[in-house]
Order: C-alpha cells, then sequence, then structure tokens
C-alpha cells in the first residue's frame, strides 16, 4: 500500500501538467494565423503618415477615362481572419473632373505565412501579390508601395 502523502502528490502533479497544457494551448504561436488575424490601421504610406496627397493617374468609372490629378489618401484598412483570408479597404478623396469626390476600394484574398515573419496576400481573381512583414501588432509591406499597418 502506498503512503497518502505520494497518492497526495501524483494526483497534485497530475493536475499542474493538466493545466500547463491548457495554458500552453490557449497561447498560441504569435505567428500563426490565430496569433496576426485582427483588424489593422494603415497608418504611414510612402514614407509619410495619413493622410498623403499624391499626383497620380486615375481611371474613373466615368466612361473608363484615365485623368491626372491629386488624390489624398485618407484612410486604409487590412482585416486577417483566422482562416487566412484578408479584406482591404481603402478611403481617398479626387480632384479632377470627372471622378467623384470621394471613394473606396475594397480588395480580398487569401494570405499564407511564408517564414517566421513574412506574410503573402494574394488577392482574388487576380495574380497580384503583396509581400511583407509581421513584427508583433505592425505589419510593413515594401512591395509594390511602403506601407505601415498597426493592429487596432
Amino acid at each position: 500500500m502506498r503512503p497518502a502523502w505520494k497518492a497526495a502528490m501524483r494526483t497534485a502533479t497530475l493536475l499542474v501538467v493538466l493545466a500547463l497544457g491548457a495554458i500552453a494551448a490557449g497561447c498560441g504561436d504569435a505567428f500563426s494565423p490565430e496569433g496576426v488575424s485582427g483588424a489593422y490601421r494603415l497608418v504611414r504610406i510612402r514614407h509619410h503618415d495619413l493622410p498623403e496627397t499624391m499626383a497620380l493617374p486615375v481611371v474613373c468609372d466615368s466612361g473608363g477615362r484615365v485623368v491626372n490629378g491629386t488624390a489624398t489618401l485618407t484612410s486604409g484598412y487590412l482585416d486577417l481572419t483566422e482562416d487566412q483570408r484578408y479584406v482591404y479597404m481603402v478611403e481617398r478623396t479626387f480632384d479632377a473632373e470627372p471622378c467623384p469626390d470621394a471613394w473606396t476600394d475594397t480588395t480580398s484574398g487569401r494570405y499564407a505565412l511564408i517564414d517566421p515573419s513574412t506574410i503573402r496576400l494574394s488577392e482574388t481573381g487576380t495574380t497580384y501579390t503583396w509581400e511583407g512583414t509581421v513584427s508583433g501588432n505592425t505589419l510593413t509591406f515594401h512591395d509594390p508601395i511602403d506601407a505601415l499597418f498597426e493592429k487596432r
């Protein structure tokens, strides 16, 4: 027969192991779909804080004409989900006719976590991709344009 203290120690050890396992399972890897998922706000583009004004050609909905003018990027958001999908939305104002004064562009697709810090976004229906890095609550994309997002 075992002494009572041995049985109590064995039970206590088992409870500690189960508790540590539950804690470890709940933590998750920071560089995993669960770790990177969330809502991110665009805070900087082309090394400038928002709003950022730039001259560029734009194709307007009105007849598909290309017009040159000044666009101001006022805000942008990137939502990443745990099932590795994303939605990117950017709001702009534009000062050239016949374009509307303001509009919102939205794109979506899938993302992949490539290595311990690289994320790749692939837009649905195109071959267009963004590749960037994840560091804590920050996403940085360098191609095609420098963009810095912070988790909200």
